[in-house]
C-alpha cells in the first residue's frame, strides 16, 4: 500500500475515533434523524457517506430524494457530523464522508 493510501486510512480511523468520543452513537443517530419523515432511509444515507459515493448515488441507494439529501447534507455538515471537501452547487458531485458507520437498527 502506498504511503499516501496508508495516511488516508489512518486519517479516516482517527476521524472515526474522535467522532465516537464527541458523538456517541445514540446522539449521532438523533442528529441524523432529527425531524425526519424517513429516519431509516436517512441512517442508510449517512452510512453510505463513506467518501466513495456521490450524492446522486447515495440518494438512489438510500431512497432519499436528491434535493432532500442535499439539504440534509448541509445540515449534517453544519452539525459537524459529516465532512464535505467541495461546495455544494449545481453540477458539482461531492462525495461526503461520515464520522463513523452507525447501526441502522438501533439496539
Amino acid at each position: 500500500m502506498s504511503e499516501i493510501k496508508e495516511l488516508i486510512k489512518q486519517n479516516k480511523f482517527i476521524i472515526s475515533l474522535l467522532g465516537r468520543l464527541v458523538f456517541p452513537e445514540e446522539k449521532l443517530i438523533a442528529i441524523i434523524q432529527k425531524n425526519s419523515k424517513k429516519p431509516k432511509e436517512l441512517l442508510k444515507a449517512y452510512n453510505l457517506c463513506n467518501g466513495k459515493f456521490t450524492l446522486t448515488e447515495i440518494a438512489k441507494k438510500s431512497g432519499v430524494a436528491s434535493q432532500s439529501l442535499g439539504q440534509t447534507i448541509l445540515k449534517w455538515k453544519k452539525n459537524g457530523i459529516i465532512l464535505v471537501e467541495d461546495s455544494l452547487g449545481k453540477g458539482i458531485e461531492i462525495k461526503p464522508l461520515r464520522l463513523y458507520e452507525v447501526n441502522e437498527v438501533p439496539e
